[in-house]
């Protein structure tokens, strides 16, 4: 079902990130696969017809401008790279520059070289000692210091290094289009790649999932990034698939970290990475957010956050795609904790995750974002199957639907949400069909539930537990203008219910197998007209706006005068 939203999505961000993924490489770089470029210098195995035999000498004797076109065959040898002297392979493996596991020290290095220096269609390998504790340098097959070389149609495997096991850059502006990053180790962070400092760097693969171009797998790091670890620097990556990659710290694919400038994540597949917390990506302390169109599938944690985990982080995590991952402890699909109130999450489709404590979402000490139309259904928890409020701060969680989630079948544990210790507003949402109450709260001064379609859950509607021996019971909240139908233990629990409440039919459409369709309301139904207009958002679950003839609806859904039906988050419509 997910795949039906592929297509419009793609097309809204064609300007934004469509095309930037889809540019040409750099001037300079060879087609892709094959490198066939005038130069002035030549290398092949023997030094035959006027060649050198090996790459570095030919660099050495290069002037400013010359291309070297170097010849099938491995080349065992480290290479330093000079500014304006350019080196072109033959695609793919044909052209090998192989380390030699020789000692702590990168394959290929690069230092003060610019723009217009150009490695391409060669195999980087055999960097570093080949032991992981032994690999004491930064960067096991590329190093980049102080340089901004454009590296294309390059595959980086099979080396060590203390950080950046393929690739280690700093303070650098690197741009890599289709490198490959495979079998790497990193003693401390960074397996596939390991970028920080200051610059601007761009890893993409414009041929967008082509064979094995732009794949980053296989990857370990001992402490944190098994894929990539990005700290500081302006970042531009999409297009790869990042798979099976390990960190034994955080970030299991992706690690961001150290406030980075402004980290863009668009259209890549980050999925079975494994890690302690944060298994697709893991953000720490990173300001300026923006990961769009991603899917993050079948990772897993021992603790928190399966596919995605933000600590003290802002920006935007909107129509990705989170799907059957795992997490020991909380957040199957995605955590949020550690004060991250400027972070919002918009437009996800979070399906068939796993954990012990909110197993679609999981928000905790004081993590504040907006959480608005996404759609979390068929996640699974012992408690709190769709999203989890736990100390989490004034969160607003609206748009959304929540359905055939399950948590345990013992009283007290919700099959939506559950709010616990924090001040959440919880408006227009659709929670129906799960198993456990719809919204369970407790300990929560000041929480609003309003506007909401609670129906068929297995449990209550809507709970208020007080349990005065182990826990202060909730004193303020607004519970009001909520339609509760057909739970299975009653509409109300601990509350009366308000008194603006409705007890009817939704009247889904109910249809077909998109289950996002399938709780849009049809428009006989008798919530379209009858939700608080002081607490509705403006736009619903489809970016259609609210506020049409001076009603409002309950639920994610509002009726309008024409159903857009793109299923495109709020942000994409303004």
């Amino acid at each position: 079902m997910i795949r039906k939203l592929l297509l419009p999505l793609v097309l809204a961000f064609g300007v934004q990130v469509v095309l930037l993924l889809l540019q040409q490489p750099a001037e300079g770089a060879t087609p892709r696969g094959h490198a066939s470029r005038p130069s002035s210098s030549c290398v092949n195995p023997g030094g035959t017809g006027g060649c050198y035999s090996r790459i570095q000498d030919a660099i050495n004797a290069a002037s400013a401008g010359t291309s070297i076109n170097v010849a099938a065959g491995t080349y065992t040898e480290h290479i330093t790279m000079r500014d304006s002297i350019s080196v072109y392979g033959q695609g793919g493996s044909a052209t090998t520059i192989h380390g030699g596991y020789s000692g702590p020290t990168p394959t290929v290095y690069m230092s003060s070289i610019w723009a217009g220096t150009v490695l391409s269609g060669v195999q980087v390998t055999g960097g570093g000692t080949g032991v992981t504790t032994t690999s004491t340098q930064d960067g096991g097959c590329i190093a980049i210091w102080y340089a901004a070389p454009t590296i294309v149609n390059t595959w980086v495997q099979g080396c060590t290094a203390r950080n950046g096991g393929g690739v280690f850059a700093r303070n650098s502006s690197p741009t890599f289009d289709n490198v490959p990053a495979w079998w790497n180790q990193a003693q401390q962070r960074g397996g596939g790649f390991y970028i920080d400092g200051t610059g601007q760097v761009t890893i993409t693969d414009s041929s967008l999932f082509a064979g094995t171009n732009g794949t980053v797998l296989w990857n370990t790091a001992g402490w944190d990034g098994g894929g990539l670890y990005i700290s500081g620097v302006t970042a531009t990556v999409g297009g790869l698939r990042v798979w099976w990659n390990t960190a034994n710290g955080n970030g299991g694919g992706v690690e961001i970290a150290n406030a980075p400038n402004l980290a863009l994540f668009g259209l890549n597949q980050i999925n079975w990475n494994s890690a302690s917390n944060g298994g697709g990506v893991d953000a720490y302390n990173a300001t300026q957010l923006w990961l769009g169109l991603n899917t993050l599938d079948g990772n897993t944690v021992k603790y928190s956050g399966g596919g995605a985990q933000f600590s003290q982080s802002a920006g935007s995590f909107q129509s990705n795609w989170l799907m059957t991952n795992t997490s020991g402890s909380y957040g199957g699909g995605l955590s949020v904790i550690y004060g991250s109130p400027d972070l919002t999450l918009r437009g996800n489709w979070i399906e068939g995750n796993r954990s012990g404590f909110g197993a679609g979402i999981y928000l905790q000490t004081t993590a504040a974002p907006w959480v608005d139309g996404n759609v979390i259904v068929a996640n699974t928890s012992n408690v709190a199957a769709g999203i989890a409020l736990y100390q989490a701060g004034v969160a607003t969680v609206t748009n959304n639907i929540l359905a055939h989630n399950v948590a345990s079948t013992t009283a007290h544990l919700a099959g939506g949400i559950l709010v616990d210790s924090s001040p959440a507003r919880i408006v227009n949402n659709t929670i129906a069909d799960n198993t456990g109450d719809g919204v369970l709260f407790q300990e929560a001064e000041g929480v609003a539930i309003v506007n909401n379609i609670v129906s068929d859950n297995l449990g209550h509607g809507i709970e208020h537990y007080s349990d005065t021996l182990w826990v202060s019971p909730t004193l303020a909240y607004t519970a009001d203008y909520n339609d509760a139908w057909s739970n299975s233990d009653g509409h109300y629990a601990g509350l009366g219910g308000g008194v603006h409440d409705l007890h009817v039919n939704p009247q889904f459409v109910g249809s077909g197998t998109d289950l996002r369709a399938f709780y849009h309301i049809q428009a006989t139904s008798l919530v379209s007209v009858t939700g608080s207009t002081a607490w509705a958002p403006e736009y619903d679950l489809d970016g259609d706006r609210r506020f049409l003839g001076g009603s409002v609806s309950m639920g994610a859904d509002e009726i309008a005068l024409v159903e857009h039906r793109t299923y495109l988050p709020v942000v994409l419509r303004q």
